[in-house]
């Protein structure tokens, strides 16, 4: 394997450690605060209480509407169950493989909005709708715990009181924002922006959150993305090969015109065809000597390839 095989195998193996340890202290941290049972059915009678003031406690009518409804109701749980796990490591994975530089962003602000929803784990324990059969919810949802917190390690991680804030709700928004703006066509754009309201739906619909727990969860996630920005100032941009290579093709298909790769500007294509045949010339392996490189100022630098503007 090559030097570049061996640099990526290493970082894919770093942000799957990441990931490992991240998801490891998630959930003791969250399980942790788990047990405090009377806080969290303290906070989610708050809650209906807010929302009865508010004339908007309507998520036991949403529940019961849709749960007469076999098609839609199977359809909300399987997303409830599938979209906090399989389809954001799904999202994840699919980003890194098509282009580092918007993962790393992604990454962040994924990090971030959980970062965030742990602290509203543990300074807000709340009891889903689901867990409040007087105020008219129903505990349809299979597999999910009993009002009676559980026992022995699975107690320990699982946390049937973590509903302030959805973090379904925010990593659904952070999904739809990150793969629309990876995604080539207008249509499957629209469709990842409207994943998040899909799930913003479903979570309601199967009595786990309340919506003023939805809207705290999209509070979180923008606070990732707040995060993920800041991080990413300064920051050089580096596009990875398929990335280069998609661009320089949808650019070669619109017979040179750079109308088609947004907001970059011919002199951005010019430095990115350079970099790709660069690579394509140098041996695997080899780093690009004086001949292949940037000619270097006297201060050792490069110049700033991004500032040159192309010939007439």
């Amino acid at each position: 394997m090559h030097s570049g095989g061996h640099r990526s195998a290493r970082d894919l193996g770093a942000q799957i450690a990441l990931w490992v340890c991240f998801g490891l202290a998630y959930e003791a941290v969250r399980g942790a605060r788990g047990h405090d049972r009377a806080a969290a059915f303290a906070n989610g009678r708050s809650i209906i209480a807010a929302e009865r003031n508010l004339h908007s406690l309507f998520e036991a009518s949403l529940q019961h509407a849709v749960g007469g409804l076999g098609a839609l109701s199977d359809a909300a749980r399987a997303t409830y169950w599938l979209s906090e796990f399989a389809i954001l490591v799904a999202a994840l994975t699919w980003v890194y493989f098509r282009d580092r530089h918007l993962y790393g962003r992604f990454r962040n602000a994924v990090l971030a909005a959980n970062g965030a929803g742990l602290v509203g784990y543990v300074l807000l324990p709340t009891a889903p709708p689901r867990l409040f059969p007087s105020a008219g919810f129903a505990n349809r949802l299979s597999g999910q715990p009993s009002p009676k917190h559980p026992g022995g390690l699975i107690g320990f991680a699982a946390n049937p009181y973590a509903a302030m804030p959805s973090i379904h709700a925010a990593d659904a928004l952070l999904i739809g924002v990150f793969l629309a703006a990876a995604s080539a066509t207008v249509l499957v754009r629209v469709l990842w922006l409207a994943w998040p309201l899909w799930v913003f739906f479903a979570v309601l619909a199967t009595g786990n959150h309340f919506w003023l727990d939805v809207v705290a969860g999209v509070a979180a996630a923008l606070v990732g993305l707040g995060v993920a920005a800041l991080l990413a100032r300064g920051t050089p941009v580096r596009l990875s090969r398929c990335c280069l290579d998609r661009r320089l093709v949808r650019h070669r298909r619109a017979g040179g015109d750079g109308r088609l790769l947004g907001d970059r500007h011919e002199a951005d294509l010019l430095v990115l065809q350079t970099e790709l045949t660069e690579r394509e010339r140098v041996a695997p392996g080899e780093r690009a000597g004086p001949q292949h490189g940037h000619q270097r100022s006297p201060s050792g630098r490069r110049p700033d390839v991004r500032r040159i503007k192309p010939k007439a």
